[in-house]
């Protein structure tokens, strides 16, 4: 896949809220982008955690309104 389609991809899983594909088309482009196989998959797993802490912050927020 190409580095293009792997951010395009991103950008639909972000708005799917699909966290575990997120991660794995992250962990994708830091591949492509020359990271080791540990390095890019240790990057998807902090985009993962990053994601579903902030969509558990907004859905907590959101309960408040």
């Amino acid at each position: 896949m190409m580095l293009g389609e792997l951010q395009a991809q991103i950008y639909w899983l972000h708005d799917a809220e699909e966290f575990t594909e997120l991660a794995n088309a992250a962990a994708g482009i830091y591949a492509k982008l020359g990271y080791s196989q540990e390095q890019s998959e240790t990057a998807g797993k902090l985009i993962f955690l990053i994601k579903i802490r902030f969509f558990n912050y907004l859905r907590h927020l959101d309960k408040d309104l």
